[in-house]
This record gives C-alpha cells, sequence and structure tokens, in this order.
C-alpha cells in the first residue's frame, strides 16, 4: 500500500469538509436556541407576558 491516490485523498477530503460544516451547523443551531429562549424570558421580565 502505498497511501490515498490523489482521487480519494479529494473524496475524504470532501467528506471531512462536509462533515465538519454539519457540526459546525449543530453548534450554531444550539446557540440560536439558547439565545432565543433567554431573550424571550428578558421580554417577558421587561414587558409582560404577549398576548
Amino acid at each position: 500500500m502505498t497511501g490515498l491516490t490523489m482521487d480519494e485523498f479529494l473524496f475524504y477530503g470532501g467528506m471531512l469538509c462536509a462533515a465538519a460544516a454539519c457540526i459546525g451547523e449543530l453548534i450554531c443551531l444550539c446557540m440560536f436556541l439558547i439565545r432565543k429562549r433567554r431573550l424571550k424570558i428578558q421580554l417577558e421580565k421587561e414587558y409582560g407576558e404577549r398576548k
């Protein structure tokens, strides 16, 4: 075995980049949901319940 060919290197490199993008998306989504909850609580404290 001599290692990966250029085609395999590009394929697995692309798969790695796609996986990293998916993980980053999940992290951003979780942060967005946490901030949304915190903001909703803060706005309810300041302005009262939404009718």
